[in-house]
């Protein structure tokens, strides 16, 4: 059923989904379109920790030519790591991660 008349002859396209979020359509259908320069990390399990550090899954994201991993990506898991881990560095590795301070990060 088509929302609106179509003139003959026009081509017919169907959407797979959001072009600017294309990982459902690979976690659905096992392809990314060919123009696909990044995906997004869904670590939804961690999704508490990517909002305590105040990211957003939109920041989280992987480069489908180079294998390139966002820094906010490592850095929600080692927040998780240090979290089971070392809770007292974990307080302090947020706050860096909050503060946008790479030199207390390291």
């Amino acid at each position: 059923v088509a929302l609106y008349d179509i003139p003959a002859g026009s081509p017919l396209t169907i959407s797979l989904g959001d072009p600017t979020n294309p990982t459902p359509i690979f976690a659905q259908y096992g392809f990314l379109p060919q123009d696909c320069a990044t995906i997004f990390c869904k670590a939804m399990h961690l999704e508490q920790r990517i909002m305590v550090l105040g990211y957003e899954f939109g920041e989280l994201l992987i480069q489908t030519e180079t294998g390139e991993i966002a820094p906010k990506v490592w850095d929600v898991f080692l927040y998780d790591l240090l979290q089971k881990h070392e809770p007292g560095s974990a307080h302090e590795f947020c706050m860096a991660c909050r503060n946008n301070d790479e030199a207390t990060k390291q």
